[in-house]
């Protein structure tokens, strides 16, 4: 894979382990559930959670048949999401709080300035995800709650970090309407 994809071996593969399982170990402190996801997903998925077309030329496709693709997921949101696509989560009252840890595949080679404004990417990484579904008025509050977790974990380890508030529009994807799209694209059935 040249200079986008590396080998973990020995005492820094452990200390990865050590190191993911720490983190999620504070996650799951604060009342999230765990999930083990699918690392590909159909079209239907990532679409209704914004990934397409917004990563569009980014993930990697898999074709499973003559007409059929599915992708390798570049972020665990959209699997842990599409569990919920086909529930009725408009009479929510509290939080659903879910995490993963899984492997992200992304085709970063060869996306000059990509690797200006933030972290240099590889083709595959790993990474954990705290993901919520609740209501608009929820959302300042689980932000802030997402917030004070990365800060204990930062802090737990001893590491110097810093918080920055950045306009929406400098964001390298459009994130900010993922969950929007998600919850409009959701067919409610009764359970």
């Amino acid at each position: 894979m040249g200079s986008r994809g590396f080998y973990l071996r020995g005492t820094i593969s452990k200390f990865q382990k050590v190191l993911f399982d720490f983190a999620l170990d504070v996650i799951l402190s604060e009342s999230f559930e765990l999930f083990y996801v699918p690392l590909m997903l159909n079209d239907n998925v990532l679409t209704g959670t914004g990934h397409l077309p917004d990563f569009e030329g980014q993930q990697y496709e898999v074709k499973i048949a003559k007409d059929k693709s599915y992708y390798l997921v570049g972020s665990s949101e959209p699997s842990i999401l599409g569990y919920f696509m086909n529930s009725d989560i408009g009479s929510l009252e509290e939080p659903v709080l879910t995490t993963c840890w899984s492997s992200c595949f992304r085709k970063e080679a060869g996306s000059y300035g990509r690797d200006q404004q933030g972290i240099l990417r590889v083709h595959q990484f790993e990474k954990i995800e705290m993901v919520a579904l609740c209501r608009p008025e929820q959302s300042q509050q689980l932000f802030e709650k997402f917030s004070s977790i990365e800060e204990k974990i930062y802090t737990s380890l001893g590491l110097h970090f810093r918080s920055v508030e950045i306009c929406t529009g400098d964001l390298p994807h459009k994130h900010n309407t993922i969950s929007t799209t998600l919850i409009q694209n959701y067919q409610p059935k009764v359970m």
